[in-house]
């Protein structure tokens, strides 16, 4: 056998023992799977991490509806079903806290923003809706979003201000033995018209680590279409900015949902409308697009932490989905992700994000960190040997 023949039957040694440490790889992955699988709820279907939860409201139908959607497919898992019947007059605003697990439900003629613990049931994803709890009251919320420290935002277009209640005051409420228990939370107005113009009959509202954003929705946008401020004001003095509140755009004269991505902040505006605006930029200009048909009526928009934005179409009954990055060009062609009745608010929930994501109700939690240690030590072993 010459050298070179030597040289080739090496490499075809070499590549078809690796393809047997990456088939053991797949093979023990799968198993380890499947044990946390196992360790969860015995009753009830297994929860894919895979698998974003998207909840859309139907104002008029009083009700709030979730699809199943295959994360990294886009391909629908489970079509659209109620998970909300009854209890709500006005649906509008959606928001969830994936740490907690719960989702927020804005409702105008109610006067609440109300507030639901997730589970997975039998049904799969599912709400109790007798265990319904009034997160915020004495407003006239449309609009709702959660930060990561799991504090409410609301805003009450009619009296020009932004509504905060503190995660300690929300966690007091869902530690409670029933939703009639007569526990009741406190907020208090973060921006308002009384101290500042800028907030001009707020609409859609949206939130990230250090900063709340919201839309106006006053005739002639003045002050601003989209709005930026720190999510904590003082936080806000002490670092020294003069002029906490700042417009990074005014293009549009009314704004409905607004979300925000890490690199831009979307929001809708009329028919047809999404504009994008770079976060910090102050430049008062939307810079990017979205490209929708002549029918479209955009409302709620959410981001669903994975790089791409969901976005209900009232005139249309449908969601669509866009890239949440920019775009060199400044037009983003969105795309029909399926069909619902009537939508309008829109948020997702990805049990992936949640620290205990095999396990709503916690039942077999202590099975799952062996089974993860289990699984990641194995494939250590076979990559190193």
């Amino acid at each position: 056998m010459n050298a070179a023949n030597g040289k080739s039957l090496t490499r075809s040694s070499k590549s078809k023992m690796a393809s047997a440490k990456l088939a053991r790889v797949v093979l023990l992955w799968h198993l380890a799977c499947l044990e946390l699988v196992s360790s969860r709820q015995p009753a009830g279907p297994a929860l894919l991490p895979l698998t974003e939860y998207i909840f859309v409201s139907q104002p008029s139908k009083g009700s709030v509806a979730v699809t199943e959607v295959n994360s990294l497919t886009r391909q629908i898992i489970r079509e659209s079903r109620t998970v909300i019947s009854t209890g709500l007059h006005e649906p509008s605003g959606l928001a969830v806290d994936h740490d907690k697990q719960r989702l927020y439900v804005a409702d105008p003629k109610s006067h609440k923003v109300f507030m639901y613990k997730l589970f997975m049931g039998s049904d799969g994803m599912s709400v109790k809706q007798d265990q319904q709890y009034v997160a915020v009251s004495h407003v006239t919320p449309r609009w709702v979003a959660v930060n990561d420290k799991g504090t409410l935002f609301a805003t009450d277009e009619g009296r020009s201000f932004i509504a905060e209640v503190d995660a300690s005051d929300l966690d007091k409420l869902a530690a409670q033995d029933s939703a009639t228990d007569d526990v009741r939370t406190q907020f208090h107005k973060l921006y308002s018209e009384e101290s500042t113009k800028q907030v001009d009959k707020p609409g859609g509202i949206a939130v990230d680590g250090n900063n709340v954003y919201w839309g106006n929705r006053a005739p002639g946008s003045p002050y601003g279409s989209l709005l930026s401020a720190p999510a904590d004001p003082a936080a806000g003095q002490a670092r020294g900015v003069p002029d906490m509140i700042q417009a990074l755009s005014k293009n549009v004269d009314k704004v409905y949902g607004v979300c925000a991505s890490p690199n831009i902040v979307f929001y809708t505006g009329g028919s047809r409308n999404v504009f994008g605006a770079k976060p910090g930029s102050y430049q008062a200009r939307a810079f990017e697009k979205v490209h929708l048909d002549d029918y479209a009526k955009p409302r709620g928009c959410v981001w669903d932490q994975a790089g791409t934005m969901l976005l209900a179409d009232k005139g249309n009954d449908a969601v669509w989905s866009f890239p949440s990055s920019s775009h060199v060009s400044g037009l983003v062609q969105a795309s029909k992700l399926f069909s619902v009745k009537d939508p309008y608010g829109v948020a997702v929930f990805r049990p992936a994000l949640s620290m205990e994501s095999v396990g709503f109700l916690r039942a077999g939690s202590q099975k799952v960190a062996p089974a993860l240690v289990a699984m990641v030590a194995m494939i250590v072993t076979l990559v190193l040997a």
